[in-house]
């Protein structure tokens, strides 16, 4: 899904800047992209697990000369299998990535775009957003966090300039 929204948005003329955990895949698609849809893609390797990462790439956003008006958060992961026999460590990641990260993001970018009075955040949840998911619980209720913290945002920041949307 990233990867498809990416290349909407540069065939569209957008300049990007990509953020996820492997340098060498954000290089390799942002030559493509750069290349094909002569626009402007830098790219940060960041871990979203892992809150020191996340606070550095929200000072360097914070911080930078970017002007962001566009603001994806489409970085997720899935664990499956009995809830209680899961890997803890991998739970926590996943609650770290769907739900803090972007948390963390909607409320530094959408800081930022509320003061510049203007902005769109695309959070992307799931269908599992709607439903309890045996088997997917961490999942599923994660994703359900996602689509009601955006419907709220939605609200909040509306009277700012900035739309919220989620994608299901």
């Amino acid at each position: 899904i990233g990867l498809a929204l990416a290349e909407a948005l540069a065939r569209r003329g957008r300049n990007l800047l990509l953020v996820a955990r492997h340098r060498e895949a954000l290089e390799a698609i942002a030559a493509e992209l750069a290349q094909r849809f002569s626009v402007e893609v830098l790219i940060r390797a960041c871990d979203l697990s892992k809150p020191i990462q996340l606070t550095g790439l929200l000072m360097e956003l914070e911080e930078g000369t970017y002007s962001i008006d566009l603001l994806v958060n489409n970085a997720g992961l899935g664990t499956s299998g009995a809830f209680v026999a899961q890997d803890w460590l991998q739970e926590q990641q996943l609650i770290e990535v769907n739900m803090l990260a972007l948390a963390r993001l909607c409320h530094s970018v959408g800081n930022v775009m509320a003061g510049q009075g203007n902005g769109q955040i695309l959070n992307v949840a799931s269908v599992a957003a709607f439903q309890p998911g045996a088997w997917m619980a961490n999942y599923y209720a994660s994703k359900a966090y996602v689509l009601h913290l955006s419907e709220a945002l939605r609200e909040e920041l509306k009277e700012h300039g900035v739309g919220v949307s989620v994608l299901c």
